[in-house]
C-alpha cells in the first residue's frame, strides 16, 4: 500500500531475484483513487522490472495515482 502521497511524488519500485510467483497489487490510502497503467508494457516475471508510480492529484476523494513499468537492461546508450 502506497501512503501519504503528494502531488508529484514519484515512487520507484525495483523488482529483482526470484519473481516467477509475484504477483503485485497497487492500493493507496486515499479514501477514493484512480491508478491509471500509462504505456502498454507489463510487469514481467522472468525480468528485473521497475514500476515507477507517480501521483497526478493528492485530493483525498479524487486521488488520481499513474504508474508504468518497465524492463531493467544494462545499456549505456539511451
Amino acid at each position: 500500500t502506497i501512503q501519504n502521497m503528494k502531488l508529484g511524488q514519484v515512487i520507484d519500485i525495483q523488482m529483482t531475484g526470484t519473481l516467477s510467483s509475484a504477483a503485485i497489487t497497487l492500493a493507496t490510502n486515499f479514501s477514493s483513487t484512480t491508478i491509471n497503467k500509462i504505456g502498454a508494457t507489463d510487469f514481467d516475471t522472468s525480468e528485473k522490472n521497475l514500476i515507477q508510480v507517480v501521483c497526478v492529484d493528492d485530493t483525498d476523494a479524487a486521488a488520481i495515482i499513474n504508474y508504468s513499468v518497465g524492463k531493467i537492461t544494462a545499456d549505456t546508450t539511451p
